[in-house]
């Protein structure tokens, strides 16, 4: 038992002892582990906000850089904007230019379409897009010009069209725009001098996608749409030009009149007119004229017509409705329609009313089916006014040469060689 008491007070003794020992290493134990920890964890959380200054830096330079591209994206679009208005109004490309030769109405019209779809690809469209939209602003800026100085051109011919019965103004359109069978280009020469003339369509691709505009004017008017069709600048100025004074001609005509008298001026009193020689270069100068109305309508020489000297001729006035191949029935309602007190339908020796010798005369002026007699008509008309010309000096030689010798035209009378008219000796 004392041994076993020693073995337990020793134990508890050793307890004692090393149970100190191991608590104190025990606690600086742990009190070094919270330290670590600790430290650890304020090594994180400095790392951490750390981390979160340098996001928090990026962030910043990354929201610099976002605003100075964006001013940078403003001021470059303000630069296309700026550059756009000098594109569209500057003196090289005056689509847009209030300048007095586009009315308030078209210059609406054109400032609308350019300033819309065409502007927002240039402003901003890619480098591309932004190319194509100059090249169309090119393409509608050139029509725009000629539009322009057709319709001042137009107007001016409108201004000074020539009427019936008035004096003839070379400068105005040609008394062909006055006959009825022309009424339709009348009104559309006509509507081109308005204030809201122009006509803006889609230009469309073979795929069907619209790639622009086309600039154009009012052409015809359609009562099943109640819009106007379209019409080309190029196709307004074809119509214009059929209608206009034929000076060109005109002006061979004239000199070809004088080379007649100089040829018959180096001749003498037996010389005879060469019809053949003539004729080609008068037939020459009237194929060549693309204003062929103006040489059936208008005054060309000496204050004379083609329609005026048909029409004066009396020729219409000799023919009968029976000769037109008119059947009673249709002279019947013909007679009625003139107001005829008794309407018999007998048309046998009625005579062509001053109307309907208007209204033939006019069918064959413009009727493609006689064409080729129309053409072969006015070329025999004007070699007789050359024949004329000629025949005036002609007669002035003999004159001279009969009063010089006046035997000869007594043995010219003998012989029966009169000369084309009676002379005063």
């Amino acid at each position: 038992m004392a041994a076993d008491q020693t073995l337990v007070q020793g134990a508890r003794e050793a307890s004692a002892y090393y149970g100190g020992v191991v608590d104190k290493a025990r606690n600086e134990l742990f009190d070094n582990l919270n330290n670590q920890v600790q430290n650890a964890a304020a090594k994180k959380q400095a790392a951490a906000a750390e981390q979160q200054a340098e996001q928090e830096k990026l962030q910043k330079q990354a929201t610099s850089e976002a605003e100075a591209l964006e001013q940078q994206a403003l001021a470059e679009k303000k630069a296309l904007e700026e550059q756009w208005e000098k594109e569209t109004t500057s003196e090289a490309n005056d689509i847009l230019v209030a300048d007095g030769s586009l009315s308030g109405e078209n210059y609406g019209t054109v400032h609308d379409n350019v300033n819309g779809k065409l502007k927002n690809d240039y402003v901003n469209g890619s480098p591309k897009e932004r190319a194509l939209a100059m090249n169309e602003l090119q393409k509608r800026t050139q029509e725009v010009n000629s539009m322009k100085d057709y319709s001042q051109e137009n107007a001016a011919l409108w201004v000074n069209a020539n009427q019936a019965g008035q004096p003839f103004n070379p400068d105005g359109y040609s008394l062909a725009l006055q006959d009825e069978a022309f009424a339709n280009e009348k009104k559309m020469l006509g509507g081109h001098c308005s204030k809201n003339s122009f006509n803006i369509k889609d230009d469309v691709n073979e795929a069907g996608e619209v790639v622009g505009s086309r600039y154009g004017l009012r052409g015809n008017y359609n009562e099943e749409t109640d819009e106007y069709e379209f019409m080309g600048v190029d196709e307004a100025i074809t119509t214009s030009d059929k209608f206009r004074f034929d000076q060109s001609s005109q002006a061979e005509l004239l000199a070809l009149q004088n080379t007649m008298v100089d040829i018959a001026d180096e001749g003498d009193h037996t010389s005879t007119f060469d019809v053949a020689s003539a004729r080609n270069k008068v037939k020459s100068i009237i194929n060549a004229s693309d204003k062929k109305l103006s040489l059936m309508y208008d005054e060309m020489i000496e204050g004379r017509s083609f329609k005026g000297d048909l029409m004066g001729s009396g020729m219409l006035s000799e023919v009968t409705y029976e000769q037109l191949g008119l059947s009673p029935e249709q002279a019947l309602e013909i007679e009625k329609a003139a107001g005829e007190e008794n309407p018999d339908g007998i048309i046998g020796s009625d005579a062509l009313t001053a109307e309907d010798q208007k209204l033939i005369l006019s069918k064959f002026l413009t009727s493609n089916d006689m064409k080729e007699e129309r053409e072969d008509m006015v070329v025999t008309y004007y070699t007789d006014i050359m024949r004329q010309g000629w025949q005036r000096k002609n007669d002035e030689i003999k004159q001279k040469y009969y009063n010089a010798n006046p035997g000869a035209k007594v043995a010219e009378t003998g012989n029966q060689t009169q000369p084309n008219q009676t002379y005063n000796t």
